[in-house]
């Protein structure tokens, strides 16, 4: 798959994986929000992107733009494995919120996992993410989420930039820098760098 269909294909199996792993209470993955932490050091975590060059939000340092298929393979196919950090620290912060604005209330683990789940059901391969802010909205009614539920989703959705691609600057790591591949040839004349 390519740029953010991708990206969401990967959040999903993230989202479900770690959900399911705290639902059971799973020895093989880690209750601090890190997938593959029992194997290594982990390549993601949940809470916090940056520490494995994932954006939390959209246009935040690691992002990665989308790209025709002619370069897709220098930059993951646009970001497949580096953008599902956008919707997994979204998750996480359905779960637990940094702050509460008054009227909001996060998610328990159960009603959380059937939103998303529902997704799966919502979702073909070409969505995107602000496809999935619409389609998450849906699924938090449809399995009869909270007001506060409801409140927390949006405020969230807006902050995040899930529709609008602008996540909010205080979620974005202040030494945000544009993906780039540096391309060298034997003719140095011919060197040059991409930025996407």
């Amino acid at each position: 798959m390519l740029n953010e269909p991708g990206a969401v294909v990967e959040s999903y199996a993230d989202i479900i994986a770690i959900h399911m792993a705290k639902l059971y209470e799973s020895d093989k993955m880690t209750s601090d929000w890190i997938i593959g932490g029992d194997y290594n050091s982990g390549f993601r975590n949940f809470s916090s992107p940056h520490e494995f060059d994932q954006p939390a939000v959209f246009e935040d340092k690691f992002y990665v733009a989308s790209v025709d298929s002619s370069v897709s393979l220098l930059n993951d196919n646009g970001g497949v494995h580096i953008n599902s950090g956008i919707l997994n620290y979204f998750s996480y912060c359905l779960l637990e919120p940094s702050d509460i604005m008054d009227g909001e209330e996060a998610f328990t683990l159960d009603k959380s996992l059937d939103t998303w789940f529902e997704l799966l059901y919502m979702s073909n391969n070409q969505t995107d993410i602000s496809d999935v802010a619409h389609y998450i909205m849906l699924s938090a009614r449809l399995n009869n989420c909270s007001e506060g539920n409801t409140k927390l989703l949006e405020r969230l959705i807006e902050n995040h930039g899930l529709i609008s691609g602008n996540g909010d600057e205080s979620l974005k790591d202040s030494d945000s820098k544009p993906y780039s591949i540096n391309i060298f040839f034997e003719d140095e004349s011919m060197s040059d760098t991409i930025a996407i």
